[in-house]
């Protein structure tokens, strides 16, 4: 089976559809051990499909948007659920729950490598998938709803953030690393094959950039207790940019381009586990589900659009035009902190100690 370079659509429709509103603003209120339930059924059909399908119509539906709507509804659950126990220290508490997210992207490729010669590739997807359905088993044995469930659930997006100045610049910023984020992991192994780079080494880029982020979203998080939460926002950003720009742009060996894959990979993993515990911060608990919904309703299409945009810069010259993706990516990750930058300032001023 031959994957060509529109296979990234595949995650781009998955990511994209993952914070969708629809998934979001009614079930973080329900029961959490029967959504999972549901959710793993649906995810363990997904993987199934995958496996027999060989069409790319085929993958698009069953792992694209089948698993995208399973993934937004554990992911919803799972974050939304800490989000209601937690108010003091709920950074830290979120950064531990999505750090589990890097874990993932170094074990299961590993996983997948060791196994599919010897396996193939269908009993190796089966393999995850058996380990995926346990993980899920323990999740709703441990997961508990704090507040009640709600029997009147309206299906309709939290329109009223709109009037918040805060939320506005909140949602602006959002987008723009929603937008950036991905753009490194998806494209640093074909740069560091561009470069030379072994390819052993190369395609362990991202494995690098994961084992980074498992700190980078956890640390971040017990910091944006004690500092603020967009104030870490803020600092993470801005030398995200600086890093892209003045570390990625100008790699040209094995050593610097594994030295951006490690601090890359540390600072962005606050636009996983920061970016709901700001939103969080803007309103009460009891509101966290449907205007986190909301918000995610217009951040989706950056997910979407943001590798296929990269990746339409990059052939732009006719050959890989790296310095064009590195400062798109770098100038939107500014951006991104700029409007967090707004946002704060909107919400508690120009004091810098103030903790916001």
């Amino acid at each position: 089976m031959r994957m060509d370079s529109s296979g990234s659509w595949y995650l781009d429709i998955s990511d994209s559809l993952l914070p969708l509103w629809l998934s979001r603003c009614p079930l973080v209120r329900a029961e959490t051990s029967s959504i999972t339930l549901h959710v793993l059924k649906a995810w363990k059909q997904c993987m199934k499909l995958t496996i027999v399908y060989s069409e790319y119509y085929q993958f698009f539906l069953s792992f694209g948007v089948l698993g995208g709507l399973a993934s937004s509804c554990v992911w919803t659950t799972s974050i939304a659920t800490t989000g209601h126990w937690f108010f003091k220290r709920r950074g830290i508490a979120t950064g531990v729950v999505t750090s589990a997210g890097p874990l993932g992207g170094i074990i299961f490729p590993v996983m997948f490598q060791q196994l599919e010669p010897r396996l193939g590739f269908g009993w190796t997807l089966r393999s995850i998938a058996f380990i995926c359905l346990a993980m899920g088993g323990i999740a709703i044995c441990l997961m508990r709803t704090r507040l009640p469930s709600s029997h009147t659930i309206k299906w309709n997006a939290n329109f009223k953030i709109f009037t918040d100045i805060r939320f506005m610049w909140t949602i602006g910023a959002m987008f723009f690393i929603e937008f950036a984020c991905l753009i490194p992991s998806a494209y640093i192994t074909t740069y560091a094959l561009s470069k030379g780079v072994d390819s052993s080494l190369a395609y362990q880029q991202l494995a690098i950039m994961n084992a980074a982020q498992v700190p980078g979203r956890a640390v971040p998080g017990w910091l944006a207790d004690r500092w603020g939460r967009f104030n870490v926002m803020i600092l993470s950003s801005v030398p995200c940019a600086i890093i892209i720009l003045a570390v990625w742009l100008p790699a040209d060996g094995a050593a610097a381009i594994t030295a951006f894959s490690v601090l890359f990979g540390f600072l962005s993993g606050t636009a996983n586990s920061l970016t709901p515990v700001c939103i969080s911060q803007l309103c009460k608990t009891e509101d966290y589900g449907s205007k986190y919904g909301t918000a995610y309703l217009f951040l989706s299409p950056a997910t979407l659009i943001g590798i296929p945009i990269a990746g339409a810069v990059l052939r732009s010259r006719g050959g890989l035009n790296f310095s064009g993706l590195i400062l798109l990516c770098g100038l939107v990750y500014l951006t991104s902190a700029v409007l967090f930058t707004l946002a704060r300032v909107s919400g508690a001023g120009w004091k810098i100690k103030k903790v916001f």
